[in-house]
C-alpha cells in the first residue's frame, strides 16, 4: 500500500443475514476501487464465542477490488449475522487510527438498524469529521 492512497473503512452491520447486503457490500467496494486509488478495510462481527462475544474483525489493507472480493467473501463465511451491531465498535478504532497519524479519509458502514448510544455516536462521527474523516451510512 502506498503513502498517497486514501485509506477508507467499509463496515458491515447487518443484523439479518441477507445476501443482498453483501452483494451491496461487494458491489460498493467495487465502485470506490473504480473511482480511482484507496486503501480499504473491511470491518465486521464475526462469530459468537463461547462467551457469547462478538468478536470486532478488521482486515488488512487492500488495494485492489479482487483483493477485496475474496476478503468479502470470507467475511461472509465467517459472520453469522443476527448481532446486536454497535457503530460506535467501527467509529471508534477509525478515530484511535486517525489521531495515530494513520488518517481515515472515509467510513461506509452497510446495516440494517443502529443500535448503540446516539450521542456518544454523534460525538465520535464529529470528531472523526474534524480530524478530516466522511462517514456514510446506507441501511433498508
Amino acid at each position: 500500500m502506498g503513502n498517497d492512497e486514501p485509506r477508507m473503512i467499509l463496515a458491515m452491520a447487518s443484523e439479518t443475514d441477507d445476501r443482498e447486503t453483501w452483494d451491496q457490500v461487494k458491489t460498493i467496494q467495487a465502485e470506490l476501487f473504480a473511482a480511482g486509488p484507496a486503501a480499504i478495510k473491511l470491518c465486521y462481527f464475526g462469530r459468537e464465542s463461547a462467551s457469547r462475544i462478538r468478536p470486532y474483525i478488521s482486515t488488512r489493507w487492500v488495494t485492489d477490488a479482487n483483493g477485496m472480493a475474496d476478503l468479502i467473501d470470507h467475511a461472509r463465511r465467517d459472520c453469522v449475522c443476527g448481532c446486536f451491531i454497535q457503530i460506535a465498535d467501527i467509529l471508534e478504532p477509525a478515530l484511535r487510527e486517525t489521531r495515530q497519524g494513520r488518517p481515515i479519509q472515509a467510513v461506509v458502514i452497510i446495516g440494517d438498524h443502529f443500535r448503540g448510544d446516539l450521542d456518544a455516536m454523534i460525538a465520535t462521527a464529529k470528531q472523526l469529521r474534524d480530524a478530516g474523516t466522511r462517514a456514510r451510512s446506507s441501511h433498508r
